[in-house]
């Protein structure tokens, strides 16, 4: 594990420097994508920089992956009063890092299930921040983009024989 941490990071966008705490995490990120304390001061890291929704994605998923929500509440109560909802309409769902289908879903994980459900690379953000509000379990998550058209759109020939087996 490298040096860089929630410390590191966050001491990055004190000394008003939040575009290279967002380089450093995303490099980090890209190493170690299950981090919760980096994922956490990636929240802190859109906080700074008033990317609201980014922020909720990075707090949600440091969630999914083990932070406590009593670290997350003040960071994540201000990304969603910015967005005009709360943590009473909007709350954290229980934690579930046990692997399999009930394990929470963080962004890498609907990234993963995107990709190979919808086959397209990049997750719109919107999408994302509707999966990590509404979706407790990477089963969930499946079961979300299974039900969305670009799944469909996606799999017209898989679909289509599946169909044909059926009868």
């Amino acid at each position: 594990m490298s040096d860089v941490n929630f410390d590191a990071i966050t001491d990055l966008v004190a000394r008003g420097e939040p575009q290279a705490a967002a380089i450093a995490c995303d490099r980090e990120l890209r190493q170690e994508p299950r981090r919760r304390d980096l994922w956490h001061a990636k929240g802190q890291v859109h906080l700074a920089l008033e990317q609201w929704g980014f922020a909720e994605i990075a707090l949600r998923t440091a969630h999914a992956y083990g932070a406590s929500s009593a670290s997350l509440r003040e960071p994540l109560e201000t990304a969603l009063v910015r967005q005009g909802t709360s943590l009473d309409t909007m709350p954290l769902h229980l934690c579930n890092m046990e692997p399999g289908p009930m394990q929470s879903p963080g962004a890498p994980d609907v990234v993963a299930l995107v990709q190979l459900t919808w086959q397209v690379q990049t997750v719109p953000p919107t999408d994302m921040l509707e999966m990590l509000r509404t979706c407790p379990s990477m089963d969930a998550v499946l079961g979300a983009l299974m039900k969305d058209a670009r799944f469909s759109r996606a799999n017209l020939e898989w679909l289509a024989v599946l169909r044909e087996d059926e009868f």
